[in-house]
Protein backbone atom coordinates (compact mmCIF):
# COMPACT_ATOMS: atom_id res chain seq x y z
CA UNK A 1 0.00 0.00 0.00
CA UNK A 2 0.99 3.57 -0.42
CA UNK A 3 2.27 5.79 2.51
CA UNK A 4 0.44 8.45 0.99
CA UNK A 5 -2.77 6.57 1.09
CA UNK A 6 -1.76 5.40 4.83
CA UNK A 7 -1.56 9.44 5.69
CA UNK A 8 -4.64 10.01 4.50
CA UNK A 9 -6.22 7.29 6.08
CA UNK A 10 -4.64 8.07 9.21
CA UNK A 11 -5.71 12.05 8.71
CA UNK A 12 -9.49 11.49 8.21
CA UNK A 13 -9.68 9.04 11.01
CA UNK A 14 -8.15 11.60 13.18
CA UNK A 15 -10.87 14.16 11.45
CA UNK A 16 -13.92 12.05 12.19
CA UNK A 17 -12.73 11.17 15.96
CA UNK A 18 -12.14 14.97 16.46
CA UNK A 19 -15.41 16.36 14.74
CA UNK A 20 -17.69 13.36 15.88
CA UNK A 21 -16.39 14.75 19.64
CA UNK A 22 -18.67 17.60 19.42
CA UNK A 23 -21.12 14.73 20.14
CA UNK A 24 -20.47 14.90 23.83
CA UNK A 25 -20.88 18.83 24.15
CA UNK A 26 -24.30 18.46 23.70
CA UNK A 27 -25.72 15.45 24.80
CA UNK A 28 -23.68 14.96 28.54
CA UNK A 29 -22.69 17.52 31.60
CA UNK A 30 -19.49 18.94 30.89
CA UNK A 31 -19.13 17.21 27.41
CA UNK A 32 -17.27 20.63 26.30
CA UNK A 33 -14.77 19.12 28.77
CA UNK A 34 -14.16 16.08 26.41
CA UNK A 35 -14.60 17.89 23.44
CA UNK A 36 -11.49 20.10 24.35
CA UNK A 37 -9.34 17.37 24.78
CA UNK A 38 -10.67 15.32 22.28
CA UNK A 39 -10.31 18.08 19.57
CA UNK A 40 -6.96 19.45 20.99
CA UNK A 41 -5.23 15.86 20.84
CA UNK A 42 -6.42 15.02 17.11
CA UNK A 43 -6.32 18.15 15.88
CA UNK A 44 -2.20 18.40 16.67
CA UNK A 45 -2.50 14.48 15.21
CA UNK A 46 -3.70 15.83 11.93
CA UNK A 47 -2.29 19.15 11.43
CA UNK A 48 1.33 16.95 12.12
CA UNK A 49 0.02 14.43 9.11
CA UNK A 50 -1.42 17.18 6.76
CA UNK A 51 2.18 19.64 7.21
CA UNK A 52 4.72 16.54 7.10
CA UNK A 53 3.86 13.90 5.13
CA UNK A 54 0.81 15.03 3.24
CA UNK A 55 1.83 18.52 2.74
CA UNK A 56 -1.61 19.66 1.56
CA UNK A 57 -2.57 22.99 2.33
CA UNK A 58 -6.31 22.64 2.71
CA UNK A 59 -6.12 19.67 5.18
CA UNK A 60 -3.96 21.56 7.39
CA UNK A 61 -6.30 24.32 7.48
CA UNK A 62 -8.82 21.74 8.29
CA UNK A 63 -6.73 20.58 10.78
CA UNK A 64 -5.97 23.66 12.44
CA UNK A 65 -9.76 24.60 12.15
CA UNK A 66 -10.96 21.29 13.88
CA UNK A 67 -8.29 22.03 16.67
CA UNK A 68 -9.61 25.82 17.08
CA UNK A 69 -13.21 24.66 16.90
CA UNK A 70 -14.10 24.92 21.00
CA UNK A 71 -11.96 28.29 21.85
CA UNK A 72 -13.69 29.88 18.25
CA UNK A 73 -17.34 28.27 20.02
CA UNK A 74 -16.47 29.94 23.14
CA UNK A 75 -15.23 32.97 21.49
CA UNK A 76 -18.39 33.72 19.70
CA UNK A 77 -20.57 32.20 22.52
CA UNK A 78 -19.24 35.19 24.84
CA UNK A 79 -19.28 37.80 21.86
CA UNK A 80 -22.97 37.07 20.61
CA UNK A 81 -24.74 36.04 24.53
CA UNK A 82 -23.11 38.95 26.30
Amino acid sequence: MNKQVVFQIMYWIAFIIGSGSWYYTFTMDYGIVYTIIITFFTGIWAVLIAAAALKNKLLLVLSVLMFLSPYLMFAFTILFLN
